[in-house]
């Protein structure tokens, strides 16, 4: 008798595994018990401008990790709120993690929209500074979680902080025929290490691509980004290909733009769940579960004033943001599909942001915020592995 090949008893087990799963739906995450938060703060007079602080239980050290985490819906208030999130983030505060659970007015309520729901969440995010000596919290470093809407909302939250002027430097090596492991040791390590010497940096990563070695580094004063811009002929290696760069990234803003900040609080990695990052990519994709009107509600309508409505609002157009992106999709979302997390995966690679896809199989759109979930155990991981970096 002869057996199966590995590889085919593997698929055959693989298949039958998907012909018994069945998504998750909303009402099997929200008939559970739901558990409550330790405190509640408000950023406004409306009922949605509000947040809940879940912090970890016993004695736990402090100050503790943070976490900033916004619920999706659709960008809506109708469809959902900051309790959706409630079951991860008792999950994360088990786990050691304070989380900074905000909510916000969705384009379907006064207020919301363009800039509305923009400067809810900037506001709600930026409170923390208000809130952390009480609670001890530590904002040495800052993780940002979002789920669908959320996902765009939290990326948008890390841009938003990377707008402010001249606050990134930018260089840029060509690396000729190296292969990237001696283009790391020999060339971009050399720039990282003068890098890591200078004070008042709030973050640092190297992107290394066939002929290129691109490193972004995050400063906390554009007086000590000038400074480093300033001293790094000193110390930037001989390229092999004759050649390296040094340059700002100034803001992505248009000058008066209601949804600028002068003083935003840095997020050092974003987690987005399913997320929605590319708005013009949303608004012409029929087949994603929150429809394309609801992206000119967001957004506004263009005008005279202000004809490009994806400026300061679509995640892609404000590349350089500089920060750690993972990307985790369900294989199985029918509700934001695949291609949509795809898409800004590769503009973001491209772009040469460090952005990480992880797929997970036997996946949904709610499963993603389910606590027991293989996805919610990857994103959980994720967020450990951030605070590590």
């Amino acid at each position: 008798m002869r057996h199966r090949p590995l590889a085919l008893f593997a698929a055959m087990l693989f298949l039958c595994g998907m012909a018994d799963w069945k998504p998750l739906t909303w009402p099997d995450l929200t008939r559970r018990p739901r558990p409550a938060p330790d405190a509640t703060i408000s950023y406004g007079s409306d009922p949605y401008q509000r947040v809940d602080l879940w912090l970890p239980a016993g004695k736990r050290a402090a100050p503790h990790p943070i976490v900033v985490m916004v619920h999706g819906g659709c960008w809506q208030t109708e469809i959902a709120d900051r309790s959706l999130m409630n079951w991860v983030a008792d999950n994360l505060r088990k786990r050691g993690y304070a989380v900074w659970n905000i909510d916000y007015r969705g384009v379907d309520r006064p207020g919301g929209g363009y800039p509305g729901t923009f400067t809810d969440v900037a506001t709600a995010t930026d409170l923390l500074r208000d809130y952390a000596a009480r609670y001890r919290l530590d904002l040495r470093h800052i993780v940002a979680v979002g789920h669908s809407a959320g996902g765009h909302l939290a990326l948008w939250l890390a841009a938003r902080a990377a707008w402010q002027a001249d606050r990134m430097l930018v260089v840029e090596i060509e690396t000729g025929d190296l292969p990237p492991e001696d283009a790391e040791r020999g060339m971009a390590g050399p720039v990282e290490r003068e890098l890591r010497k200078l004070a008042d940096i709030d973050g640092i990563s190297t992107h290394i691509t066939p002929g290129k070695a691109v490193t972004l580094a995050n400063f906390k004063t554009a007086a000590a980004q000038r400074r480093a811009a300033a001293s790094a002929a000193n110390w930037l290696p001989r390229p092999v290909a004759g050649r390296a760069t040094v340059r700002s990234a100034r803001a992505a803003l248009p000058a008066g733009s209601p949804v600028a900040a002068g003083n935003a609080l840095p997020i050092d990695s974003v987690v987005s769940l399913g997320g929605l990052p590319d708005l013009k990519a949303v608004a012409e994709s029929p087949d994603n579960g929150c429809g394309t009107d609801v992206v000119a509600r967001l957004t506004g309508a263009p005008s005279a004033a202000r004809p490009d409505v994806f400026v300061d609002t679509s995640v892609p157009r404000l590349f350089p943001i500089g920060v750690v992106q993972w990307l985790v999709a369900g294989e199985e979302d029918r509700i934001i599909p695949t291609h949509l997390t795809e898409g800004y995966f590769a503009q973001a690679r491209d772009a040469m942001e460090p952005v990480r896809l992880a797929r997970v199989p036997q996946t949904g759109h709610v499963e993603l915020v389910t606590p027991e979930s293989a996805a919610w155990q990857q994103a959980a991981a994720l967020i450990t592995l951030s605070y590590r970096k």
